[in-house]
């Protein structure tokens, strides 16, 4: 069975965000059942990367000297077969802590599929944040999927724990279009782990 990893991008201990991620974990039997896909949920927070300071970038250091919780970080974005990266927008961009736990990567996004999943308390929805990701995610050779999702007030969708609120106008909308966006990377994690180019 292919694997997605969810990873919620902010390290913030009050995000918004963290209301969408237990959305998407409270759903991820159902969202097994409709993908036949695994679905692992990791939160940036609990990798405590600090600042990166190697002295080579990733690829070109062949004795990195790591900490466990980088190690763990790396390992986990190696297992997966796909990524369903979830980022706020801070300035126009991602956030400076997502920035640097992706400068840690070597070639654990190499050929592999990546969807972009943004979020706000405002109607934009942080696209901006989602567009300052692709540069990177690309360099790092993932297969970048050319339609970000973006939920705009997601505070008013959903409660500390991840529940829906069926009665907020455009809720069904929303639902929606998570389903969609994780049929199509379910759909790409499949065919590029069965048919990998070389």
């Amino acid at each position: 069975m292919t694997s997605i990893l969810v990873l919620l991008g902010s390290i913030r201990t009050v995000s918004n965000g963290e209301h969408l991620y237990r959305y998407l974990a409270n759903n991820a039997d159902r969202y097994t059942d409709l993908t036949h896909t695994e679905f692992q949920f990791k939160n940036l927070r609990d990798y405590q990367l600090t600042g990166f300071d190697e002295p080579l970038p990733p690829l070109a250091n062949k004795n990195r000297q790591l900490a466990p919780n980088t190690k763990r970080w790396l390992a986990d974005l190696g297992a997966a077969d796909g990524y369903l990266i979830m980022t706020p927008e801070y300035d126009h961009t991602m956030p400076g802590a997502l920035k640097n736990a992706l400068d840690y990567v070597a070639d654990e996004f190499m050929g592999k599929p990546a969807k972009v999943l943004t979020y706000a308390n405002n109607s934009r929805g942080g696209r901006l944040g989602g567009i300052g990701l692709l540069a990177p995610l690309s360099r790092l050779g993932a297969f970048t999927l050319p339609a970000q999702i973006a939920v705009p007030n997601v505070d008013q969708y959903f409660n500390e724990s991840g529940v829906l609120d069926v009665s907020s106008d455009g809720a069904d909308a929303v639902v929606r279009h998570l389903d969609k966006a994780i049929r199509e990377l379910a759909f790409y994690t499949e065919l590029l782990k069965n048919h990998p180019f070389n």
